[in-house]
């Protein structure tokens, strides 16, 4: 691939480190969120004639808070990784949106 050449005496900016802290961060907010869609949900559930055991609605909260940390790993992860690119063809804008 062919990159267009750099201006004399200019350096690509170092390589940001990965930030654990930020990734737990975004993953604990992630499982919040999850707790939050599965407290709606239980509510909806609660004011339907259907009957759940407990154990489900259990594991309803699991993995509702399961994939909020996950969505929150991935987002923040592919955050921390694309800011750390130091190609600059990947941050070059192709061009402008002109909206109608």
């Amino acid at each position: 691939m062919n990159h267009p050449p750099r201006r004399p005496g200019t350096q690509p900016p170092p390589p940001r480190r990965y930030d654990g802290k930020r990734v737990v961060g975004s993953m604990i907010l992630g499982v919040g969120i999850g707790l939050l869609v599965a407290l709606f949900l239980k509510g909806v559930i609660a004011n339907t004639p259907v009957v759940i055991p407990a154990k489900r609605i259990f594991w309803l909260f699991v993995l509702s808070a399961a994939n909020g940390a996950l969505v929150g790993f991935t987002i923040e992860s592919m955050r921390q990784l694309q800011a750390s690119n130091p190609d600059p063809a990947y941050r070059r804008r192709k061009g402008r949106r002109t909206g109608s």
